[in-house]
């Protein structure tokens, strides 16, 4: 009878069930098992199944009778069944740990509607509040007729105006692109200075003002008034509406190169120094193809050819970096929060079809201390005025990307980290629980 109670627990521990076999001279039953269980009886020997997976459930059974009894209790009792029910358990929970198809309905739905706010008021609410706000120009000429234009201009707030002694400083001030134009007054009428190169859009303002105010000058009798383009924008884009439409492409890609980037090192084997190297590669590679495009093929900017590729590839590795950087720390939700930023929010603010000083406030300031603004400013400095006015912009191109960059190159240790910890988890959960009768 005992060698059959024996042969009973053995085929519970090859099955799987829980529960240690227990009878008078019985020995402990040994094999894989899920679910730890005891069984206990009057002088029995008392036995723990090993534990294996993830599953765990308990059980005990106690009998009062002799060796027999207990050992057939051992064999079916309820240390088996505890664990097959804590098998479901856990199972059903692994199951309903995804997300749920109707929620994934209703994602669908309302992340495109908030998504589609979110751009539709970044683009129309600039566009339609366009109007100059302390847009930085000149006045030169005498001394009184030079302070009763500054004092016209300076009303409603429309304009910075600075005072020069002469035109020479004046044209100086606007090459070094301290100020976008000026209004200077002579013998021979008022002369209106203007940098289309900088914005076309503040030199139609600026023509229109002067215009206005030859109409009106002193003692009610007109001005003659003569415009003249101190730097003038690429004869083959004199609106500058290609090197515009440039931008929000060159935006777009660079966010998506950030995407592709942080994709490519979500297996932690390409992750840290390689997602970097080919984030600067890839910059400088869309630098010169862009360059090629709009300087060799379309002749639309002037300048250095590989300056202006520098500016453009310093501007993609900024907005790349970002958007991967924020990938590798905060995972996909990171991503997407450096893509809205950079085209929903960097892109309408930049000013590059307008100006900074023309868009409604905060918008322009904020636009230029995100890439796509500041990388706007800096490749028309570098284009038309010889890289004067771009310090400014190159430290806040570099800031995003040496941070964005740092992010990435960091996510190597943060992953080491994360993996210990999990590890150290781990090993907490599959230590053997202690089991006595």
């Amino acid at each position: 009878m005992h060698g059959a109670h024996a042969n009973t627990g053995t085929q519970a521990g090859d099955t799987g069930q829980a529960g240690a076999v227990t009878g008078a001279g019985a020995g402990a039953a040994t094999g894989a098992v899920t679910g730890t269980g005891a069984v206990t009886g009057t002088g029995a020997v008392t036995g723990a199944g090993a534990v294996t997976g993830a599953v765990t459930g308990t059980g005990a059974v106690t009998g009062t009778g002799a060796g027999a009894g207990a050992g057939a209790g051992a064999g079916t009792g309820a240390g088996g069944a505890s664990g097959t029910g804590a098998a479901s358990r856990v199972g059903g929970a692994h199951a309903g740990s995804g997300i749920h198809p109707a929620m994934l309905l209703r994602a669908a739905v309302i992340i495109p509607a908030l998504v589609a706010a979110v751009a539709i008021s970044a683009f129309a609410w600039s566009a339609a509040r366009l109007a100059p706000r302390d847009v930085p120009v000149g006045v030169a000429g005498p001394a009184k007729v030079a302070a009763t234009i500054e004092h016209r201009l300076d009303g409603g707030g429309a304009f910075d105006t600075h005072i020069y002694g002469s035109e020479a400083a004046a044209v100086t001030a606007i090459r070094h692109r301290e100020i976008y134009g000026a209004f200077v007054a002579g013998p021979g009428g008022l002369t209106v200075l203007t940098a289309p190169a900088a914005s076309p859009a503040v030199a139609t303002l600026l023509t229109k003002v002067g215009e206005e105010a030859g109409q009106h000058a002193a003692a009610g009798r007109a001005v003659p008034v003569r415009v003249v383009d101190v730097v003038p924008a690429d004869p083959s884009d004199p609106q500058g509406i290609v090197l515009d439409s440039a931008f929000l492409p060159l935006v777009i890609i660079g966010s998506l190169g950030g995407v592709m980037t942080w994709v490519a090192g979500r297996d932690g084997r390409r992750a840290g120094y390689p997602q970097a190297g080919v984030l600067l590669v890839k910059s400088a590679l869309i630098g010169l193809v862009v360059v090629g495009i709009v300087q060799g093929w379309l002749g639309v900017i002037p300048g250095d050819w590989l300056v202006n590729a520098a500016a453009i590839s310093l501007t993609v590795i900024a907005i790349s970096s970002t958007v991967c950087g924020l990938g590798a720390l905060l995972g996909a939700p990171g991503v997407a929060l450096g893509g809205l930023l950079m085209v929903f929010v960097g892109n309408p603010f930049s000013g590059v079809s307008s100006a900074p000083q023309l868009l409604p406030s905060p918008a322009g300031t904020l636009g230029q201390i995100l890439p796509p603004g500041a990388g706007a400013s800096l490749l028309r400095s570098a284009a038309f005025f010889h890289g004067y006015g771009s310090g400014a912009h190159l430290i806040v191109l570099a800031i995003w990307a040496g941070c964005g960059l740092t992010a990435v190159m960091a996510s190597q240790a943060v992953r080491r980290r994360r993996a210990a910890a999990a590890g150290k988890h781990a090993e907490v959960w599959a230590e053997p629980g202690v089991v006595t009768g």
